[in-house]
């Protein structure tokens, strides 16, 4: 998610949070920011849940942009042909 707070106050986390339902805000491991930054880890195995909730913080969106490039150049794939083979 891009961020706890507004996660928290805003679309189905805010409704989920206030029925008492799937989680609490702090069974949320981190923000979308936090794992691009290496601060916090991803998902760690194939069984971990990922919700994504994004609520429009577009610097994060071009900086999930530019680690998804990068990762790709060190993999040696062009971003293109990755796209197309998914």
């Amino acid at each position: 998610m891009d961020s706890r707070d507004s996660a928290k106050d805003h679309g189905k986390v805010h409704r989920w949070l206030k029925q008492g339902a799937l989680l609490r805000i702090e069974d949320i491991h981190g923000e979308l920011g936090e794992v691009l930054a290496g601060t916090v880890p991803g998902r760690r195995s194939s069984e971990a849940i990922t919700i994504a909730k994004f609520v429009r913080i577009g610097v994060q969106d071009l900086a999930a942009a530019e680690v998804s490039i990068d990762k790709l150049k060190q993999a040696g794939q062009d971003l293109l042909s990755s796209i197309l083979s998914t």
